[in-house]
């Protein structure tokens, strides 16, 4: 592929449209062709002007179709009921940067305050120590022979604390209707 093959050079067609430089020139030669048909006294009819530039009729329907389908994205989209401007079709089209989207961080900011909320008001200290150390809530994750070195406990009687401790956010999770935290993470 040589440079450029990906880039299409595009024509101002008017103070809305950019076309294709291709199509610009298509339009160009079909419009002279309707004036010369027009001049010998012959119907300027798609098949006509085909034949005169000696490329397929759908080509040049196409290309006149082109113009037509064209919209502005300034224009309004909707007709505006008290006769002040509405919105513009460009505000209907979803902008793909994150980071322009109001609900960004929302969703992990919310989520990050629903399991504090469990945490602190289900578990005991000691429970809630331990889950927020194992799974790394706020800081690093460690095993449970790290935690079990910090409380002065067996590794097996962390465990059984962290598994019950679970098994207490899962009831409560359930009861405040919390089914889909728990499916999504």
């Amino acid at each position: 592929m040589h440079p450029g093959a990906s880039e299409f050079p595009l024509t101002y067609t008017g103070g809305f449209v950019r076309l294709p430089t291709y199509l610009h020139e298509r339009l160009i030669a079909i419009r002279g062709a309707k004036y010369a048909l027009e001049d010998q006294g012959v119907s300027p009819t798609t098949q006509n002007i085909a034949k005169l530039l000696n490329i397929s009729e759908k080509k040049v329907h196409n290309a006149t179709q082109a113009v037509n389908k064209a919209l502005s994205l300034d224009q309004q989209a909707f007709s505006s009921l008290n006769g002040l401007p509405g919105d513009t079709l460009h505000s209907y089209i979803e902008d793909q940067n994150v980071a322009n989207d109001p609900w960004h961080g929302f969703e992990e900011w919310y989520l990050k305050e629903e399991v504090n909320k469990l945490l602190n008001s289900n578990l005991t200290e000691r429970e809630r120590d331990i889950i927020q150390l194992y799974h790394g809530i706020g800081k690093q994750c460690h095993t449970w022979e790290d935690i079990s070195r910090q409380f002065g406990l067996s590794r097996e009687r962390v465990r059984q604390v962290g598994l019950i401790a679970m098994e207490k956010l899962k009831h409560a999770a359930r009861r405040k209707k919390l089914d889909a935290l728990l499916q999504d993470y």
